[in-house]
């Protein structure tokens, strides 16, 4: 990548507009500290307070006003900040504009964070960054198990992390001068640089090869998307071994909501892994180009690359097997509904038969119910043993006939109004989405 069109200060406009733009709720409040180390003590935490930073100038050769030059500095030639953000809101975008001014850090390290870039990496003869972006998941133990925090694991919290490598070369050692700039609430990454700088030959290895330090850079980001992989493996368990239990037994509760949000986990996660690798990609092409005769640096970089490989695999299969979970509840269901149907279908059939034996009785009641009912009208009557017929019997045919038509007719409509289609059609919505 061109030098020139990275290497420009960002516009301390931006930093205002961005920072009043977004609101400091939840979000971390300004903090600084220092790691600096030396092949002859060890290292060394320091504070710096926002006013400090506030008052840092813009020379390239300051970096801590009245702490440490740490640019020019022969006695600690590596040295680390940590911020938690890097992200400007309206409580400090004053501080990290001056910060990333001291720095030296390019316009389009701040342009990706504002855009919410997944990860990236990019570079220069002198510099080099890279961000990341990773859901922070915390699990809650209940009595059934573990669960992600939140309501019905929805857990909207993530982890935002930067880090900014810039070197120069050092006339009088032949060595580099190097500083690294990481933002993110890595909960281990401090203390593992300090053990990291301490072991073996690492710091004399920094100063040859700059881009040494992003092995335990890395290794941190790794860590933590690991943990947070394995966590999620540790939840699915309890839920795919509950399901399994109670799959032969009625009483089977199935949290569809808990379960999707465990699948949009995984399919952020993968994406967060998969981000980074090719920018992992993008590093070891740079280290290349960069620093082509130190080999051991090179593989220590394939080494993180090959361990988000690693995690990427577990989560893919543990996608697969949320996708097989989540298939097999449905056929739980189905089938435990199909039971349910069969029961139904049972109970409608004894209704059925019992509905056949009442009709046949009245079939079998009915001729003799309707002679009596004529033979006992007054249309018929016994005197004296003789049986005798009204003038007027055909009176009764005259009404009962009608009636009698008129209730077929009656039948026979309503059966026809039912399969008559409705009346006007509906009209189908026309869909906003596709203009109208």
């Amino acid at each position: 990548m061109s030098s020139h069109l990275l290497e420009h200060q960002p516009d301390r406009d931006a930093y205002r507009v961005l920072g009043q733009r977004t609101p400091s709720t939840n979000k971390p409040a300004f903090s600084l500290r220092a790691l600096r180390a030396s092949p002859t003590t060890s290292t060394a935490p320091l504070e710096v307070t926002a006013a400090e930073i506030a008052a840092i100038n813009t020379p390239i050769d300051v970096w801590l006003p009245g702490l440490i030059t740490l640019k020019n500095s022969a006695q600690h030639p590596v040295a680390v900040l940590f911020t938690p953000t890097d992200s400007p809101h309206d409580d400090n975008f004053q501080h990290l504009e001056s910060l990333h001014a001291a720095v030296g850090v390019p316009s389009a390290y701040l342009l990706e964070r504002h855009q919410g870039v997944t990860h990236s990496f990019g570079s220069t003869p002198i510099a080099a960054w890279l961000h990341f972006l990773c859901k922070a998941i915390k699990l809650q133990q209940t009595p059934t198990g573990y669960r992600i925090e939140g309501s019905n694991g929805r857990d909207n919290s993530w982890l935002q992390g930067g880090w900014h490598l810039s070197y120069t070369k050092d006339a009088a050692t032949g060595g580099y001068r190097v500083l690294l700039l990481t933002s993110g609430q890595f909960p281990e990454l401090e203390s593992r640089l300090q053990v990291w700088l301490l072991a073996g030959e690492n710091l004399q290895t920094v100063q040859k090869d700059p881009y040494a330090l992003w092995i335990p850079a890395l290794m941190e980001a790794w860590k933590f998307v690991d943990d947070v992989t394995w966590g999620l493996v540790t939840v699915f368990g309890g839920m795919e071994a509950s399901i399994i239990t109670h799959s032969a037994t009625t009483t089977l509760e199935i949290d569809y909501q808990e379960l999707h949000n465990l699948a949009k986990h995984i399919i952020h996660l993968s994406e967060s892994s998969s981000a980074i690798l090719c920018s992992l990609e993008s590093l070891l092409s740079s280290h290349g180009r960069l620093f082509p005769s130190s080999p051991q640096v090179h593989e220590g970089i394939e080494y993180v690359r090959n361990l988000f490989k690693s995690t990427n695999l577990r989560l893919a299969s543990l996608s697969k097997k949320v996708e097989n979970t989540i298939n097999l509840t449905f056929h739980i269901v189905a089938q435990q509904d199909s039971k349910r149907g069969v029961e139904a279908n049972g109970i409608m059939l004894d209704d059925s038969a019992t509905m056949k034996v009442i009709a046949c009785v009245t079939m079998f009641f009915l001729p003799g119910t309707a002679v009596a009912t004529i033979f006992g009208s007054n249309f018929f009557w016994m005197e004296d043993g003789d049986f005798s017929m009204s003038g007027e019997f055909w009176m009764y045919w005259l009404v009962a006939l009608p009636v009698t038509l008129m209730v077929y007719m009656f039948w026979r409509w309503s059966l026809d109004l039912k399969m008559i289609p409705s009346w006007p059609p509906r009209r189908r919505r026309r869909d906003s989405r596709f203009g109208g």
